[in-house]
């Protein structure tokens, strides 16, 4: 084991959060961590990547690059302080591990003692999926319940609420419709008028027929 690892080229990732600066956390608090598993599991840890970022910020310069060099093969493991270093969110963390594991890159996390690409870890990020899921679920539930309450209200006190987009401005849609005769695309009348996309097909797609009633009882 220890003559397959001292071949297995490593790299580190930390991230700190941009208030966490103000309390004088630094990436080197976790580098050198990583530095030191690295030498002791033998590993040759031959780059590190880095951003100072806030949790939720989608783009990351540091792990960006670090997935670029991982699918060119520069490197077959990559570890980190803590799990929850590596990604924004747990969707973003499974679609990470998954996509590393992959291309045959193991990742390490030190304070959990997890290798994600051991039985145990692939056991944990099958778990994390699950609860995943009946998260989604339970979402989707109570969104859907709360929805049928307000409608429920909405029928007794007449307060009028209504479920959906609201109905376009009879101005707007002449503006759609002229723009329309005149040749324009979608793009171009959404620009012309300040509008999304969807919302100018919706005005060219007209209003959808009334199901109150169908014409039989006429």
């Amino acid at each position: 084991m220890a003559q397959e690892n001292q071949k297995s080229k490593a790299v580190a990732y930390c991230r700190i959060s941009t208030p966490t600066l103000l309390h004088g956390q630094s990436i080197e608090n976790q580098l050198e961590p990583i530095k030191a598993f690295a030498l002791a599991r033998g590993f040759d840890l031959v780059h590190s990547y880095s951003d100072e970022v806030s949790g939720s910020t989608e783009r990351r310069r540091g792990l960006d690059q670090m997935v670029v060099d991982a699918k060119k093969g520069q490197f077959k493991v990559l570890i980190v302080m803590e799990i929850s270093r590596l990604a924004r969110d747990v969707r973003h963390l499974l679609n990470l591990l998954h996509s590393l594991d992959e291309i045959g890159v193991s990742v390490i996390s030190i304070r959990e003692g997890i290798e994600f690409n051991s039985t145990m870890g692939r056991a944990m990020v099958a778990m994390i999926g699950i609860l995943m899921s009946v998260e989604r679920d339970l979402l989707r539930e109570r969104i859907r319940t709360a929805l049928a309450v307000k409608k429920l209200t909405a029928q007794r006190t007449n307060n009028g609420w209504r479920c959906g987009r609201p109905p376009l401005d009879n101005l707007v849609l002449a503006q759609v419709a002229t723009l329309r005769s005149q040749g324009m695309s979608v793009r171009q009348i959404a620009k012309q008028l300040g509008l999304g996309k969807t919302t100018v097909s919706r005005a060219l797609a007209g209003p959808k027929p009334s199901k109150k009633s169908d014409g039989k009882n006429e």
